[in-house]
């Protein structure tokens, strides 16, 4: 029997696309897990969360941005600190305000156990600030095509976490690249709901993604489902489609809290 959970990214204040995501958590008892992200995440937001059964709301990186000498935002953030000091202001930075936010209005859905690097890239200074602090759960993403699991098996007995822009996934394995003894267990995202796997708007069909997680569910036992509610901005047709979705995968798996893996 394979476990399900749900972690919708990029969080940060409480829009009409967040409460529809939010609404169809709530109205099917779904559990989620919220990235968010620390320095622009608002009070408005971790109410409108943490009014919905089952939520958790983690630390998605700092500011969730890395601008390029050309001025080019290519959002991915940990990659760009120039030192191992720096990245660990800057999460420490965000640990401590989604404390001091979270924590005081919500503390019953504060995860500080869980942290996703955004754009799912990190380095090997980031699994050792990660196991500092005392995360316990990285939650990036992993692929299971046969190319994929190829380059995590030749890559990963070297502690390598990125090859080609590509990060290397150890999902459902502690992460131990650059820590000294085990670090954070990775559970990560397989299927990514709304988008493609270049970043851009997929549509949600229901019968497409329950065979993409049946696929997943050969490879692994845990399968995360990644959305990002912005992509559901005016767009209903896409609400109903992430419920029918969601209703389904509740029928077929059980759907579990992320607090509770690993």
């Amino acid at each position: 029997m394979i476990e399900l959970f749900v972690r919708c990214d990029d969080v940060t204040d409480d829009t009409p696309a967040l409460a529809a995501v939010a609404g169809a958590m709530h109205d099917l008892a779904v559990p989620c897990a919220w990235a968010c992200i620390p320095s622009r995440l608002t009070a408005a937001a971790v109410d409108r969360l943490a009014a919905v059964p089952g939520s958790s709301v983690h630390q998605h990186g700092w500011t969730h941005q890395r601008i390029g000498a050309d001025g080019v935002d290519t959002e991915d953030e940990l990659p760009g600190y120039p030192d191992r000091a720096s990245q660990r202001t800057a999460i420490v930075r965000g640990r401590q305000a989604m404390l001091e936010l979270v924590g005081r209005r919500a503390p019953h859905v504060l995860d500080l156990d869980t942290f996703t690097p955004p754009r799912h890239r990190y380095t090997r200074d980031t699994l050792a600030i990660l196991h500092e602090l005392g995360v316990k759960r990285l939650s990036a993403g992993v692929y299971h095509d046969l190319p994929s699991r190829l380059i995590y098996a030749v890559a990963r007995p070297f502690g390598v976490v990125s090859l080609g822009g590509r990060g290397i996934s150890a999902h459902d394995r502690p992460c131990t690249a650059g820590v000294p003894s085990l670090g954070p267990v990775e559970i990560s995202v397989s299927v990514n709901v709304d988008l493609d796997r270049r970043g851009r708007p997929r549509e949600v069909d229901v019968d497409a993604l329950l065979a993409e997680i049946e696929s997943a569910a050969r490879r692994t036992s845990t399968v995360g489902l990644m959305l990002h509610h912005d992509t559901y901005a005016g767009r209903p047709d896409r609400a109903d489609a992430l419920r029918r979705l969601l209703d389904a995968a509740a029928r077929r798996w059980s759907i579990v809290d992320l607090r509770t893996l690993g």
